[in-house]
């Protein structure tokens, strides 16, 4: 009975975030006996039912998740705008709507949340003939009407080139009603002027006002057809943004559009004079070189910059310019990317020291993470380690099948010697997609990893534990070839199904005598006394000439001994199942994921 009474008390709160679908009643049920605990609603279709349900149970909703499609046509700018209206307290709201069905002048209503500080556009069409293709300047204007916005995300054709912004014709009557009658329909504002008036709020649609209205849309369809098909021209209905508005406020920009122009982009980065954390996705990503010197004129306040899955890299800066061009720049990212060459970071330390000299500050840079056709990571990364005493996280990897061969590229070789500059600095290391063809040089990597004071967490693959563990036996005087588990006086050691590489140099990296918790010592080479999250994955190697095996249960073991203060360990492609249930019972005080 007791156990009974807990969960009717906590019941109410497991109902926070509720994933709301088009025919799932019973949820329906469950949002009208607990509404006013819910949050968060997501993928809501939008209609006049769903809409009135909301307004009447969920009273304390904070994030919300919408779709406007067919099913959401008779839904009219009035009725929008009540219903934002009495949605005052969500701060978080994301929209994904049909351009055939609505047109961007109906989410001029989003003035009506004035919490609103999370924002996310999705654009789509389910029938592309015979429907409107709005300029991106229509687009834009949403945001007028979102003065308080500081984080904004766009999908879809929320910011497509004018060039692939047409009016598709389609002779035919039903085509014609919804040109024609649309307007009247949605009954939106002239201009978002008027849409932010606080006079909109009982505004009426008089009879004078819908035939001024029909008669704009008739002048505006004349004078299209007057045109050519690809006339690209703003509707008059909608007003564009103007010259003598202020900049957004906007501090974290995540622009995934399948397609847009340098213009566009400058368009809207012009405006976010208060950016912070800038995201650029997409085999889009053209910037050249000009509009970066533009950006960084224009956006002071840049701390992040992420560029991801955009194919062949044309006009993005190094990382020596990008330290020049934004002097708050802390964090760079450029995640699967097509480089033609690897970046070349041998110059970091004398760009750093002339920044320093020019502003008398040193340059914030802390993060760099680096992944796509790196063909050579291990150099890239002990240039970042030799040349920094910044940095504070770190990755470079290879994540792609390069386009060039590495037989072409220039053989140097690896300056271990250097003494690491992060030494105090460095947290975070992820070098799971970095191999070792040399033992020699895998043991002086590692020692050097294992002297960092201040790491915390740590990527590694699973071939850098069997390196490793094969160094460790043949220090113990173990065969190698044969699984020696730290643990397996404990009861808990097995037999390998593949044998380990073999280690035929001695370690010059550092060891350290343990005991395994049965009380016998052991010489581990691994040792990371500070390290609290470790995540063991699987490497991407190159051209996919070999594999590994998976991680099994002696191996982390193994790891975990050499850990003494770990909290959470992540296991990618376990081999054995129920590990992660055997490891918590074993090792309860430590998080597996």
């Amino acid at each position: 009975m007791h156990n009974a009474l807990s969960v009717s008390l906590l019941e109410p709160y497991l109902w926070v975030r509720v994933d709301l679908n088009t025919h799932d009643r019973g949820k329906m049920a469950i949002l009208r006996r607990y509404g006013n605990h819910v949050v968060a609603l997501d993928f809501v279709h939008a209609d006049k039912k769903t809409f009135k349900f909301i307004r009447q149970f969920c009273s304390s909703l904070q994030s919300l998740s919408m779709v406007f499609d067919s099913d959401s046509s008779w839904i009219n700018y009035d009725y929008l705008e009540k219903f934002f209206r009495s949605m005052s307290t969500l701060n978080t709201l994301q929209i994904r709507f049909d351009a055939f069905q609505f047109s961007p002048a109906m989410f001029w209503s989003l003035c009506q949340l004035p919490n609103l500080i999370s924002l996310t556009m999705d654009v789509f069409y389910m029938q592309p003939y015979g429907s409107k293709h709005y300029h991106p300047d229509i687009y834009m204007t949403i945001l007028d009407c979102c003065p308080n916005l500081q984080e904004l995300e766009v999908r879809g054709l929320f910011l497509e080139p004018a060039d692939t912004a047409q009016f598709y014709h389609k002779n035919s009557f039903p085509q014609w009603i919804k040109k024609t009658f649309r307007p009247r329909r949605e009954n939106p504002p002239s201009n978002t002027q008027e849409a932010m008036a606080p006079s909109r709020h009982s505004r009426s649609w008089s009879a004078g006002a819908s035939i001024r209205h029909l008669g704009q849309k008739s002048e505006r369809i004349a004078h299209s057809r007057s045109a050519s098909e690809a006339d690209t021209m703003i509707p008059a209905t909608f007003a564009s943004p103007s010259s003598h508005m202020g900049g957004y406020s906007i501090r974290k920009l995540d622009l995934r559009s399948p397609q847009m122009d340098d213009n566009v982009f400058c368009k809207l980065a012009s405006r976010c004079t208060s950016l912070e954390e800038l995201t650029l996705d997409g085999v889009w990503v053209r910037i050249s070189a000009e509009s970066w010197q533009t950006l960084s004129t224009q956006c002071l306040r840049l701390r992040s910059l992420t560029v991801r899955n955009s194919g062949a890299v044309h006009y993005l800066p190094s990382i020596q310019t990008l330290m020049a061009l934004y002097l708050r720049l802390e964090s760079v990212t450029m995640m699967s990317l097509e480089f033609n060459r690897d970046p070349d970071l041998s110059t970091l330390a004398a760009k750093t020291l002339a920044l320093e000299r020019q502003t008398r500050v040193v340059h914030p840079l802390k993060h760099i993470h680096l992944s796509g056709s790196i063909l050579k990571p291990l150099k890239v990364l002990l240039d970042v380690v030799t040349q920094s005493s910044t940095i504070e996280s770190l990755s470079v990897g290879f994540t792609l099948n390069a386009v060039r061969r590495l037989d072409n590229e220039t053989n140097a070789p690896y300056d271990l010697s250097k003494r690491w500059l992060c030494q105090d600095t460095l947290s975070h290391l992820d070098l799971t997609s970095v191999s070792f063809t040399d033992k020699a040089v895998f043991s002086q990597f590692f020692g050097h990893v294992q002297r960092l004071t201040h790491l915390r967490s740590l990527w590694i693959s699973v071939s850098h534990i069997r390196e490793a563990w094969a160094i460790t036996a043949l220090n113990r005087g173990g065969l190698i070839g044969t699984r020696h588990s730290p643990s397996s006086s404990s009861g808990q050691g097995g037999s390998s199904p593949y044998n380990l590489p073999s280690a035929s140099t001695p370690s010059l990296g550092v060891f350290s005598g343990r005991s395994n918790g049965s009380g016998n010592i052991h010489t581990s080479f691994f040792c990371f006394p500070a390290l609290e999250t470790l995540r063991i994955g699987m490497a991407c190697y190159l051209n996919k000439k070999w594999f590994e095996m998976p991680v099994v249960f002696e191996e982390v073991v193994y790891m975990i001994e050499a850990t003494p203060l770990l909290k959470r360990l992540e296991l990618k492609h376990m081999s054995e199942s129920g590990v992660i249930k055997r490891l918590s019972a074993e090792y309860p005080k430590i998080s597996f994921t």
